[in-house]
């Protein structure tokens, strides 16, 4: 192997693609410089809305008071706030009422209000005001039935964990059970929670006008709070909406938060009005006006509890299984809930049928978003019980989400991917794929909860849906007044899905081999739907998964799912068509390449930085530059309009396949930084993926992996081929120095000074299937993989700990230096020079005092101030 003097470090020879690799036929070597209009080229558009999920790299990132945690959180908010509503209609919305039942909870509780009223109007703090309402609320709910019959408690001092492990627990003032829990629990958990109450001494959330208080902090801060409490609310129990409440001295609103957005009611006191609070207990905790039923007003209507015998029933169903019969009964059927769901029926020469079924869930939830205007995506392993008699029943993914009504149904794309790999599978020349095609994920079934129109009247009548509760409208009760164009954005539909195979976690890969394969797989099924004209924009952690099977063959063991946020290019939406002309959608391309979409560590440089141009578009269009006039041409500065077209150069972007497979890559290091135990630097991740702009990811482009070659050759030759890949379809512009030139019209000067230039960008060397897949599988194939190196648990670094850890080491040095008499003159925390690959870490030089280190991303950032601005250069 030849070393190289470069920062980056030598790579290892560039292995040959690997004839059955992926299909000869389906990509050129080396890309063109424009590639095939007919499939690389989706519809170009104009960015709007984000999309984009940043998770946590740090332990500090979870905390109450990160700064920049709520400032997320506050534009979240302020975004999704559809206003004030009348307490009445608000109410009324929330259905009609056996009126001699609420007077009669009315005049019972009316003396206890009559006692609360003045101490909540005396009380001079928080904790003052909680024994008056405890009680009022107590005399409220004393006329439910038992099985409806909320407890309420004060919980100010009780941490509540997130259902989000990587979020921090929270202390509800005060907290109503669900139905029918007459005891207080043991250890509180959010599944226990029906609804809280936040209680103020002064601090008002609103306005006089109704609109949020966004300049007040500890308003803002109790906004959060109110936000974070339904978030874990809609989280543990699946409902489509959740209600919460605040009381600012004797002065309560009622909030009631969805998947889409929230109100609030306007004030009204407790001392005056004796009709509200006890109608809004009524209702939320009688939602049919029964006496029977345990389910709170916005719960789902169609996910019911299993009693002890369907437990046992279907744990003996378990039991056939191959993969799961070795689960315990708790372990199998601990928080199962039953499910019901539409699973596809299909017969010979006749159109397809809609079968409603019913799920039992087991072995707990395989994944759970964490947002709370979301699509909320919950993933459970089930089996049906219309399959409980076969010998060997299918596991199926059940996938819950709330997608965007405006959005086309993940199960076109399903269905797109199926047809191709149907007519791929009949042509003999792909013969040699066949077990690609039979590795990827079918869809099985699939309804819209809040259109059933599909379904046959019989199979409706079983399903027993309130399609209205299914659709989460901004505004509702009272979304009259919300703008329609923001409704059709915001609005969102309850959707489930029937998936196979049933995957676990990337991050339980037996041997990172293995990982590699799994990786390898992906891309390779991103390559066939990709040649059949669709992409899949969202190449993330969570959405490449290993077969949950006894022994998984490597060519099955890992699969691309989840396509959301995938968009078909020209010719796949024109195949679409032909092949399922019954489908029509008002969206069609265009209208998906808007959105920003992705989860943030895995995004392509480029998307990164189309990020950064919209927010300088927007800030720039908040402020009102486009509107004025162009200035002098004359001055100095660039001229306001140059500004916003400079900015608004985004709108020839689109998402293309090659921002994928930079996707995989990023999701490869992701995971050798986080689960291989390789890279010893706590805060490696944090230092990586844990900012918005892209100046890390280009840094780390420059540098070889942060581990020891010998620890495991094939991974690091992989990562350094890989990442100069990456680094190719990102080079970046240098600034140059024009000559000087003579000055024909001064006689008196010789040369004029010499002016700085920035050149062209450089062309970059995009990414294909054919190169990266050849990559892959030349080393997933080679030897001295370690054979016994599982996927490890990841835990959140703190960066104070690390810092004050390095700090101390170095104080504990200088120390012994004083008192031994040595008197170092080097620096107490010394930086590696960038190995070359091979090189034995003996043979790694030290930078002393007198030879500082030089970041990266400052060069660039030099360069780039040499040269002119930074959106200049990216200026394409």
């Amino acid at each position: 192997m030849t070393n190289s003097s470069s920062e980056a470090g030598s790579l290892p020879a560039q292995p040959s693609p690997t004839p059955d690799a992926s299909d000869a036929s389906a990509e050129p070597a080396t890309p063109p410089q424009t590639p095939n209009p007919g499939i690389a080229r989706a519809v170009q558009a104009t960015p709007g809305q984000r999309k984009v999920h940043i998770p946590a790299t740090s332990v500090e990132q979870t905390t109450q008071d990160d700064a920049a945690t709520r400032r997320v959180w506050k534009k979240m908010l302020l975004e999704h706030f559809t206003g004030e509503k009348d307490v009445s209609e608000f109410l009324k919305a929330m259905g009609s009422f056996r009126q001699s039942s609420l007077q009669t909870l009315i005049n019972r509780a009316l003396t206890k209000l009559q006692a609360a009223a003045q101490d909540l109007q005396d009380a001079e703090h928080e904790t003052g005001m909680t024994d008056p309402l405890l009680a009022y609320l107590k005399a409220i709910v004393s006329r439910f039935s038992k099985k409806t019959r909320p407890t309420f408690h004060d919980t100010h001092a009780t941490p509540f964990d997130s259902v989000d492990k990587q979020q921090h627990y929270t202390k509800p003032d005060i907290t109503g059970t669900r139905p029918g829990m007459t005891k207080k629990p043991a250890k509180w958990g959010w599944t226990d929670a029906g609804t809280v109450i936040e209680l103020k001494y002064k601090t008002e959330i609103f306005n006089e006008d109704g609109t949020v208080n966004k300049d007040n902090i500890e308003s803002i801060k109790a906004l959060i709070q109110l936000g974070k409490s339904a978030r874990s609310l809609l989280m543990a129990s699946g409902s489509c909406h959740v209600y919460v409440l605040t009381l600012v001295g004797h002065r309560a609103r009622i909030f009631r938060f969805d998947r889409s957005s929230f109100c609030v009611t306007k004030r009204f006191d407790l001392t005056q009005d004796f009709v509200s609070l006890p109608t809004f207990l009524w209702r939320l905790y009688n939602p049919e006006n029964k006496d029977t039923c345990t389910r709170m007003y916005g719960g789902d209507d169609t996910i019911s509890l299993p009693n002890h015998r369907d437990k046992k029933r279907m744990f003996g169903v378990l039991e056939r299984t191959p993969f799961y019969h070795h689960l315990s009964f708790a372990e199998a059927t601990k928080d199962s809930l039953w499910i019901r769901a539409v699973r596809f029926v299909e017969r010979e020469g006749a159109a397809r049928e809609l079968e409603v079924v019913r799920c039992f869930t087991f072995g707990g939830i395989l994944s759970i978003s964490d947002g709370l205007f979301s699509r909320a995506t919950r993933v459970h392993r089930v089996v049906l019980e219309e399959d409980a008699d076969e010998d060997s029943p299918t596991i199926y993914a059940l996938k819950d989400a709330w997608p965007q009504t405006c959005r086309r149904p993940e199960v076109d794309f399903y269905d797109f991917i199926a047809e191709h790999v149907r007519r791929e599978r009949d042509n003999p020349q792909k013969a040699r794929l066949a077990s690609v095609f039979d590795s990827f994920a079918q869809c099985h079934g699939s309804v819209d909860l809040s259109d059933l129109h599909l379904l046959s009247p019989t199979e409706t009548q079983k399903l027993r849906c309130n399609s209205a509760l299914h659709c989460s409208v901004p505004g509702v009760p009272d979304h009259a007044d919300v703008d329609p164009d923001i409704a059709d954005q915001l609005a969102r539909k309850h959707t489930r899905l029937l998936l196979t195979p049933v995957g676990g976690p990337l991050k339980k890969f037996k041997t990172s081999q293995s990982l590699v394969q799994a990786l390898f797989n992906a891309i390779n099924q991103h390559r066939i739907v990709y040649q059949a004209g669709l992409i899949h924009r969202d190449v993330s952690e969570g959405n490449v998964l290993l077969r949950e099977v006894s022994a998984p063959r490597p060519e099955h063991n890992g699969f691309l799912l989840d396509w959301d946020y995938a968009q078909f290019t020209a010719e796949g939406l024109a195949k679409f068509k032909e092949w399922f002309p019954g489908h029509h959608r008002k969206d069609d391309v265009q209208r998906n390449l808007k959105d920003m979409t992705g989860t943030f560590p895995f995004m392509a440089i480029e998307i990164v930085r189309q990020l950064a141009d919209q927010d300088t578009r927007l800030l720039l269009r908040a402020i009102g530059i486009d509107e004025n006039p162009v200035m002098d041409q004359d001055h100095a500065q660039p001229s306001q309009e140059s500004l916003v077209d400079q900015a608004s150069s985004v709108t020839d972007f689109s998402h293309r396949a090659h921002h994928d497979l930079e996707s995989f890559y990023w999701l490869l290091v992701w995971m050798v930084i986080r689960h291989t135990g390789l890279v010893k630097d706590p805060l490696a991740c944090r230092e990586l993926f844990g900012h918005h702009g892209d100046d890390a990811k280009m840094g780390h482009l420059h540098k070889v992996p942060k581990f020891d070659r010998s620890a495991n050759p094939p991974l690091y030759d992989l990562l350094q081929l890989f990442r100069a890949a990456v680094l190719a379809q990102n080079p970046e512009a240098s600034a140059t120095v024009q000559p000087p030139q003579p000055k024909e019209d001064d006689p008196d000067l010789e040369f004029e000074v010499a002016e700085v230039v920035p050149p062209l960008p450089p062309v970059p060397v995009l990414l294909d299937h054919q190169q990266i897949l050849g990559l892959l599988s030349t080393y997933v194939r080679s030897a001295g993989w370690p054979t016994d190196d599982p996927g490890q648990e990841y835990i959140l670094p703190s960066v104070f700990a690390v810092h004050h850890k390095v700090l101390e080491a170095g104080t504990q040095e200088r120390i012994q230096s004083l008192t031994s008499g040595s008197g170092s003159k080097r620096s107490a925390v010394e930086f590696d020079v960038d190995e070359e690959p091979g090189e034995e870490p003996q043979t790694k030089k030290k930078r002393s005092e007198t030879q500082p280190m030089v970041n990266v991303g400052q060069q660039r950032r030099s360069g780039a101030a040499a040269g002119g601005s930074k959106g200049a250069q990216k200026k394409k």
